[in-house]
């Protein structure tokens, strides 16, 4: 049994009925063409290209989920090799040898030793190395032996040796400033100046040293 369509409204209908169920119409068979098979292609057509659309547009659709899943995955990489790339500095930081020092802490100090100058021993400090001296003979009169050292952080320390004879330093009485003090170290009594350099008589010598503080002092000076 074949298909055909009311001409007035359109509703399928079987091709034995004379009037349309739907709207009343009288059915003449001959002015109504049965439904082609090329329509049928049509429609199957379209309704082939509803679907390929729609298996598109859900292609499209995972594409995209796939491309932010890559994405997100990448992300996720990086911000675990950011992690352990912190991870593994701050560990270092913590780990570090005990030993390490800074920049500025003094290296490779010099150890002190003892330094013999017009016959009296004197013991340099740590770190101190001694960069110039001098020897003078002044014709009898009086002889001086100057020594200098230079520490690590650039200061300077200067022992001076001299005869007392002839030396117009060497009565320590006469020769102070108000705010200078008299002071023992190791049995020595001298002077203490203001500008902080001691001076003291070791027998017939005087000794000045300049540019060492008071701990200084009493390592340099010995009995």
């Amino acid at each position: 049994m074949g298909k055909i369509y009311c001409t007035e409204c359109g509703k399928e209908l079987e091709d034995t009925v004379k009037f349309c169920s739907s709207c009343g119409t009288p059915i003449n068979k001959k002015d109504i063409p049965p439904k082609s098979n090329e329509d049928e292609n049509k429609n199957e057509t379209s309704n082939e290209g509803i679907n390929v659309k729609e298996i598109s547009k859900k292609t499209n659709n995972n594409k995209l989920s796939t491309s932010t899943k890559i994405f997100i995955g990448v992300a996720g990489i990086c911000i675990i090799a950011v992690l352990i790339v912190v991870g593994y500095v701050g560990y270092s930081i913590v780990t570090a040898p005990a030993d390490v020092v800074s920049e500025d802490a003094p290296k490779n100090l010099s150890p002190s030793f003892t330094d013999t100058i017009y016959g009296i021993n004197f013991k340099i400090p740590e770190g101190y190395e001694a960069f110039g001296g001098t020897d003078n003979q002044n014709k009898g009169t009086m002889t001086s032996y100057d020594r200098s050292y230079v520490g690590p952080d650039g200061n300077i320390i200067e022992i001076s040796v001299s005869t007392t004879k002839g030396n117009f330093y060497w009565d320590l009485s006469q020769n102070r400033d108000y705010n200078d003090v008299d002071k023992t170290i190791k049995g020595h009594k001298g002077v203490l100046k203001s500008s902080g350099a001691f001076s003291y008589v070791d027998g017939d010598k005087l000794v000045v040293i300049t540019g060492a503080d008071k701990q200084q002092l009493k390592s340099i000076i010995r009995e």
